[in-house]
């Protein structure tokens, strides 16, 4: 008798420590979820995703597009997007002082962000400054981002590393930066909670979303 009551009672215990592995990892995999969910709202809030995934080339004659086409672009960009270069660059911005690209976001090593740390991510978001130590071209609103909370940026960089390699080499810019000012780097930021309202979206306009350059 003695020795089944300890067979059983190291049954039980060994099945506690599954479900105890299985509730572990179903909650680790819920935060990744969420951390992956919570980057690409930021990251779609900051405009990343419109920016730097290229249109399929029905959309990009903008003379030649139809007022159904304008609807789309205007309402629902993303469906324009090539899914095939989701984040991965190549978004035209014709300047009066010259031409340059968006930069390629994917994990790929040879075209894109696959070989920068997250350090190296976070110091570009932030500053302007790339992994080679140029300054991008301010059309990057890195100095709205200068002011991104860490968890946000933490969260959009887990998304950005999910996201599929995609081979995509990005023409160098014809456009100077040369005059522009570098910014310091800033860390240790924390967004005001949800539940202030007014904190919450001024933070949003002015560091996630950059709002005030347009309506400013």
């Amino acid at each position: 008798m003695k020795k089944t009551l300890i067979a059983l009672t190291s049954s039980l215990i060994a099945l506690l420590f599954i479900v105890a592995g299985f509730q572990s990892a179903s909650a680790d995999n819920n935060n990744q979820d969420n951390l992956l969910e919570h980057g690409k709202y930021i990251a779609r809030l900051a405009g990343c995703t419109d920016c730097h995934t290229p249109s399929r080339p029905e959309f990009m004659d903008m003379p030649a597009l139809s007022l159904d086409q304008i609807k789309t672009i205007a309402f629902d960009n993303m469906a324009t997007a090539d899914e095939e270069k989701f984040m991965a660059g190549g978004r035209a911005f014709p300047l009066p002082a010259g031409l340059l690209f968006t930069r390629n976001l994917t994990p790929d090593k040879e075209t894109g962000i696959g070989n920068w740390t997250d350090e190296q991510i976070k110091i570009a978001v932030r500053t302007g400054i790339n992994a080679e130590g140029k300054l991008l071209f301010p059309v990057m609103p890195y100095y709205n981002f200068n002011g991104m909370a860490d968890a946000d940026l933490d969260a959009v960089i887990a998304f950005l590393r999910s996201s599929p390699a995609v081979k995509n080499a990005i023409p160098e810019r014809t456009i100077s930066t040369e005059g522009f000012p570098v910014i310091p780097y800033r860390d240790g930021i924390v967004a005001p909670d949800g539940s202030d309202k007014a904190a919450r979206g001024e933070y949003l306009v002015k560091y996630v979303m950059g709002c005030t350059d347009c309506h400013t």
